[in-house]
């Protein structure tokens, strides 16, 4: 919560339960200036390759989940 609106990644890792490799995302956010919560997201990282290698666009990016 140091710094709401940075998405922090961590992994990889492998999931025991699962089996698969994994990464976790995390984004805390504010409300009114007040830290509110987070936002976790987990994804295999086949996924997340798969997406990567399927965006197209303008070549402009965004780095914050706000």
């Amino acid at each position: 919560m140091a710094k709401p609106g940075k998405v922090i990644w961590f992994g990889p890792y492998h999931d025991e339960t699962s089996g698969l490799n994994m990464m976790t995302s995390s984004c805390g956010f504010t409300k009114n200036g007040t830290a509110a919560g987070v936002i976790t997201m987990t994804v295999g990282i086949d996924e997340l390759e798969d997406y990567v290698k399927n965006i197209t666009g303008t070549g402009k990016t965004r780095q914050s989940c706000h």
